[in-house]
């Protein structure tokens, strides 16, 4: 994966996780039809895909599924230079307007989880951490999991956090008025809409 190679011409949502976190069923319900493939075995997203996504008002942007992080397939080597490209990507302005943290709700706080969080809150990327398969846990412990959370980093309250579930829609809505709000932003602020 060479960000120099992928596509600047328009802003990119970048969709972030642990395999079989939810990536491809959350690009499908932002969207409100099925664009990505699903399944549930790990690690199926091997690559980097772009959907182009038309708006009702302001200009077209790419949703961007990153393949998953976590899953332990593959050798050490390749998977750290994955990471290195990933975090390239991620931090390139031209590329990314923002980017979405998918995180599974009903999981315990995983290293791979943290870390990328850890990164995202030092990089200056704009992001959001996105709970999904929220339907499987009651709101008193997802409460106490970003609770949890503020413990372990150094979290921001700026941060948005939104839970989901693709299961039956919740949050959907949030989900994307909060991506046209970082649209909005990147096309004030001159970010990747206007770079290429």
């Amino acid at each position: 994966m060479d960000p120099a190679k992928c596509p600047a011409d328009l802003p990119g949502i970048v969709f972030t996780g642990r395999s079989n976190v939810g990536k491809s069923t959350l690009v499908n319900r932002v969207v409100n039809r099925a664009i990505a493939r699903t399944s549930k075995t790990p690690g199926r997203t091997r690559q980097l895909i772009y959907f182009h996504v038309d708006r009702a008002k302001g200009k077209p942007f790419y949703l961007v599924d990153l393949p998953g992080y976590g899953y332990a397939s593959g050798p050490n080597r390749e998977r750290e230079q994955f990471t290195r490209a990933a975090r390239a990507l991620l931090s390139d302005e031209r590329h990314v307007a923002a980017v979405l943290q998918l995180v599974d709700a009903s999981v315990p706080w995983q290293a791979s989880d943290l870390e990328m969080l850890e990164w995202l809150l030092t990089s200056g990327t704009p992001f959001a951490l996105v709970y999904t398969k929220a339907d499987r846990v009651k709101r008193g412990p997802l409460v106490a999991k970003t609770r949890e959370l503020a413990k372990l980093l150094p979290w921001r309250d700026d941060v948005a956090i939104l839970p989901t579930s693709g299961k039956d829609n919740e949050g959907i809505v949030g989900v994307r008025k909060w991506i046209e709000g970082a649209l909005q932003r990147d096309a004030a602020t001159g970010g990747s809409s206007n770079s290429a």
